[in-house]
């Protein structure tokens, strides 16, 4: 198990080092002295999670809250501490009493403009929108298809970092995971269909996400 704290060297090399097998499992630690804001951090945190999650790599991250990193709370693990406050603004968030806060020391040197309190119900990652509603449109689809079709002009805006299969097949993974989505496997490879009867599709479809 590899601990590592998140710097901006230490972010720049990790994608790298996960693709080519260097860990197993790995905690991820925000620290209070850090060279790189909470925002940037969380930033590049999406690809390098996804990474792990299909190299099989168990992930966790430390002291980084949920409202930076949406849609990935399953890997979040919460650290107490006297020295981490919660500014007055994270009080309209509905994960306050659950959230262990920030550290002092950041706030007190980069302020709170950063922190977006979460006060939706339903949250899922632009990926995972856009993977819902090309399954609105066209009922199934293959992979490939899903590839296609995120790149025409009715939903190449709510895609943002999908590019090839393995975004896809990530994507997929979480919302299968979520009970949105289900794969068979076909002669065209796998075969994506929704769950429409799930809160999320409905949510998507009526366009009532929070």
């Amino acid at each position: 198990m590899e601990k590592i704290k998140l710097t901006k060297k230490s972010l720049n090399e990790l994608e790298e080092s996960i693709r080519k097998g260097a860990f197993n499992k790995v905690i991820f630690i925000f620290p209070k002295k850090s060279d790189i804001l909470l925002s940037s951090a969380a930033e590049k945190l999406h690809n390098i999670i996804d990474e792990c999650i299909f190299q099989n790599v168990d992930v966790v991250v430390e002291n980084i809250p949920y409202c930076f990193l949406v849609g990935y709370k399953r890997y979040l693990k919460e650290v107490e501490s006297d020295e981490k406050i919660k500014p007055e603004k994270c009080k309209e968030c509905k994960h306050y009493e659950k959230c262990s806060g920030i550290w002092k020391e950041y706030i007190e040197r980069y302020g709170d403009k950063e922190i977006m309190p979460i006060t939706g119900k339903y949250l899922i990652t632009d990926n995972e929108r856009c993977m819902i509603e090309i399954l609105l449109k066209v009922r199934q689809a293959t992979t490939k298809q899903l590839l296609e079709l995120k790149n025409s002009p009715e939903f190449k805006d709510i895609c943002a970092h999908c590019v090839g299969s393995d975004d896809v097949m990530l994507t997929g993974k979480n919302l299968i995971e979520k009970g949105v989505v289900v794969r068979e496997f076909g002669a065209s490879g796998y075969i994506w269909s929704l769950n429409k009867e799930h809160t999320l599709v409905k949510k998507v479809q009526g366009h009532g996400l929070e």
